[in-house]
């Protein structure tokens, strides 16, 4: 079970295509739901 987060491949992003969205779990909840935090190249 993933409880860190995720860095997902995203094809339209701030960095172009290609590069990551980062996902953390709703606090207080690891098995979901997964929010948003933002891109990273």
């Amino acid at each position: 079970m993933l409880t860190t987060g995720a860095y997902l491949i995203a094809p339209l992003s701030a960095y172009g295509a290609g590069g990551r969205a980062s996902y953390e779990p709703a606090p207080g909840g690891t098995g979901g739901p997964f929010f948003l935090e933002g891109d990273v190249p």
